[in-house]
């Protein structure tokens, strides 16, 4: 039986390099592959259809204000992660509409029709 509930994806990524230091389950896949626990996220997805993801990251960490991106597939957002008032990181979430299959990531990022 194929689990048909909305997933929520999240991770936490720390400091201006945007390291992961924490994932949800659901997150490897979504993402497609294992959470590179302890990785800045530019080094542990290099892929172009990244790029994207890490400039909203870069931009909620400098202005401490969310954002958030609505897809058929699901809504991804991110939040400052604040200490004592500091940007410190920045935390993602994505609620995924449908259960997360390796063809709907690939529709999500773009790589298939």
């Amino acid at each position: 039986m194929v689990d048909e509930r909305p997933a929520l994806v999240m991770a936490l990524f720390l400091g201006s390099q945007h390291v992961m230091v924490a994932a949800s389950e659901e997150f490897a896949r979504v993402s497609g592959s294992a959470a590179p626990i302890g990785q800045p996220v530019r080094e542990a997805y290099v892929e172009h259809v990244w790029n994207a993801v890490i400039e909203m990251m870069d931009e909620v960490y400098e202005t401490g204000v969310s954002l958030f991106a609505d897809f058929p597939q699901g809504r991804l957002g991110f939040s400052p992660v604040r200490d004592g008032g500091r940007i410190v990181g920045v935390v993602s979430h994505y609620r995924v509409a449908v259960a997360p299959t390796a063809q709907r990531v690939e529709q999500f990022l773009g790589l298939t029709g």
